[in-house]
């Protein structure tokens, strides 16, 4: 399940018009909820990447989505848009455009210092400069977003594959001229019911978007210290999402369940507000002190999550929340066992609790369904 975003530019995972930033099995799951409760309206409390919500409005269904974190926020936007039926020829000419001024003007995007992104050569580095801030030069917001997409398809493909050896301009511009067509050829139809994905800590809804929901259905973080995946740290450098180290500490201080910026300033500062849900004491005694730290986190903002929740959910509001367990240092932290505390002392009832995958056998880790329910009174 991709909370993260691992797959957000692996070939051929995906569905719905972006066909490489959503899972096909996360797809497949949102689309089993649908089915099963044939919702008026949904809200997805940490979209992520807009997967729910993009699923949402091909069933012409309108999803709300909340994220913390504001690069996913940012995909999820560009993924969400009210494309024109101009739009992918208005792409192709913003794309001209901005090529074409690449070898004219000098001005360079300012890049942010951001940790684990990848160190590009002299040259790459002047080039993505020069694309970057072009790109954001684009007055049409429909072909800048497509572009930004096309970026960061191009950054990861320069991560992997490019040596700064040999590289020229000819190189970056077939690159990105490649990503853009890609990204270009997915554009989504018009959507029955738009989306939105809105940039805020969901565990405090803005006011305007606490209205009763029909459903209430997120994939949520696991509870791991994700590994700095290169292409992704580096792809938020060049999206514009953050400017300095401070504007990642202010994010992770916002954020649920997982580091945005660094585990360290994920957890500095931080000190637990809840007690110790009695099913996770034995889990905590196997984990360094560090690790103790990180997941009273996890819990304990999913907890207030709830407890946000609650507030939205009427008595026929169902919820339903996909979520994995994680092994730290060789011990497995149980979500299936911990959440259902959580919940319940978040003032609401879990209703059923479903393994639906394996995730990976030899390290037993698996991923939940779990069903949610408002108490009565």
């Amino acid at each position: 399940m991709t909370a993260y975003l691992e797959d957000l530019f692996s070939p051929g995972r995906g569905r719905y018009g972006w066909p490489v930033s959503s899972s096909a099995y996360d797809v497949d799951l949102v689309d089993s909820i649908l089915d099963e409760v044939d919702p008026a309206s949904v809200l997805d409390p940490l979209c992520g990447v807009g997967t729910v919500n993009l699923a949402c409005s091909y069933r012409g269904v309108g999803c709300v989505g909340l994220e913390p974190d504001p690069f996913r926020q940012t995909v999820a936007s560009a993924k969400l848009r009210m494309y024109r039926e101009d739009t992918y020829e208005e792409c192709g000419y913003a794309c001209a455009r901005v090529c074409d001024n690449l070898f004219w003007e000098d001005e360079k995007y300012e890049v942010p210092d951001i940790p684990g992104a990848y160190r590009f050569g002299a040259r790459q580095t002047d080039f993505l400069r020069r694309l970057r801030y072009q790109i954001g030069e684009e007055r049409d917001s429909a072909s800048r977003d497509i572009m930004m997409l096309a970026l960061f398809r191009t950054v990861v493909s320069m991560v992997r594959d490019t040596a700064e050896e040999g590289f020229d301009d000819s190189v970056g511009l077939e690159l990105f001229g490649d990503s853009v067509a890609e990204v270009r050829e997915g554009i989504a139809p018009p959507l029955s019911s738009p989306s939105r994905a809105y940039l805020c800590d969901p565990r405090d809804i803005p006011y305007a978007l606490r209205k009763g929901y029909d459903l209430i259905l997120s994939f949520l973080p696991h509870p791991s210290k994700s590994p700095m995946y290169r292409e992704v740290r580096s792809c938020m450098q060049w999206s514009g999402a953050f400017r300095s180290q401070e504007d990642l500490c202010d994010a992770d201080r916002r954020s649920v369940g997982r580091p945005i910026g660094t585990v360290r300033s994920f957890t500095d500062g931080w000190s637990p507000k809840t007690p110790v849900p009695t099913s996770l004491t034995d889990t905590l005694d196997g984990l360094t002190p560090s690790d103790v730290l990180f997941v009273r986190r996890y819990f304990e903002d999913l907890e207030h999550l709830f407890v946000s929740l609650k507030g939205v959910m009427r008595a026929d509001t169902s919820a339903c929340f996909f979520v994995g367990n994680a092994q730290m240092d060789g011990v497995t932290v149980c979500v299936d066992e911990v959440i259902p505390e959580i919940v319940g002392r978040a003032g609401l009832r879990v209703e059923d609790v479903t393994k639906v995958r394996v995730r990976d056998a030899r390290r037993d880790l698996e991923d939940y369904r779990i069903d949610v329910s408002r108490v009565a009174g």
